[in-house]
């Protein structure tokens, strides 16, 4: 398949994944648990589901299309009550210059909109797991991931190589158990599923290390270096110490940071190569992959 077709018909999929998702959530009956989960699909791009349905197509025929598109749009739903609870956590009041409603409809509102897509997500998936060997049911590592985010929000890492290790212990680990999802339901061969793990494994912690990036220069959807300000310390932060043990952290962690602030931050984490450090550790992960 060349290149250009390849997008064309990614695309057709994602937007098949789109239309069966806002038909699935359209029929939730309590109105502020639908407008978060909307709100937060509203500007998904449904990687996940995409590059299950193509992943599933080149492991086996064993689904249909509609069974396939049926699938992502389970898994889609699955991991949209992760990114709901992240919102609740981290307390993001917006995403893409949209409210996420934690403010208008409250904490306690974000966590049970997560629980309910949760097992939404886990009803439309079940007919496609039947007779899960133990050995496979391992590789479901969602568990782990909430600890990752106790490590990554709560507690919060110390070090460069810390502050990896938790990334690949959420989104690293999160993809992969989504993808392992994935490939149980297309194939019985354990070393082919092994291999779709440790490619979400990669993709996953790639996409976490770029989007500490894409927050840090205001492209996540929410206001510039909002982890900093709310005391998390990123790996082009990390990168920056590295280089120079004597980094004024303490000017910016914890920090409301002005565009004057912001100016001098970003033109120190340039200066000792820390931007450029991180996207390269952004390549090498999806070279792992």
């Amino acid at each position: 398949m060349a290149v250009n077709e390849f997008y064309k018909e990614a695309k057709e999929i994602r937007e098949e994944i789109r239309d069966r998702i806002t038909e699935y959530l359209k029929t939730i009956n309590h109105n502020m648990i639908k407008d978060i989960v909307l709100q937060r699909n509203a500007n998904s791009s449904f990687l996940k589901g995409t590059i299950s349905y193509f992943l599933q197509e080149d492991l086996s025929n064993k689904l249909s299309h509609e069974d396939r598109v049926e699938f992502c749009s389970g898994l889609e739903i699955l991991c949209t009550s992760g990114v709901i609870l992240d919102n609740a956590v981290d307390m993001h009041e917006e995403r893409y210059n949209k409210t996420t409603y934690l403010k208008e409809y409250g904490r306690e509102m974000q966590i049970l909109a997560s629980q309910q897509i949760l097992c939404k997500g886990i009803r439309i998936l079940l007919p496609f797991l039947g007779g899960i060997k133990r050995e496979q049911s391992n590789l479901f590592r969602f568990d782990e991931v909430v600890m990752g985010m106790a490590k990554m929000d709560v507690y919060h890492s110390n070090r460069l190589d810390e502050q990896i290790k938790v990334i690949e212990e959420t989104n690293g680990l999160f993809n992969e158990s989504s993808f392992a999802i994935t490939a149980i339901a297309a194939t019985d061969e354990i070393e082919k599923v092994k291999e779709v793990c440790n490619y979400g494994f990669n993709l996953g912690t790639a996409l976490g290390i770029y989007e500490e990036i894409r927050d840090l220069l205001g492209h996540h959807g929410r206001r510039r270096a909002t982890e900093i300000e709310a005391g998390r310390c990123i790996v082009p932060i990390y990168y920056a110490i590295k280089s120079n043990p004597n980094f004024p952290l303490e000017k910016y962690l914890s920090k409301t940071i002005d565009d004057n602030l912001y100016i001098e931050l970003i033109s120190s984490l340039y200066q000792y190569g820390a931007l450029q450090k991180s996207e390269a550790l952004v390549k090498s992960y999806l070279e792992k992959a």
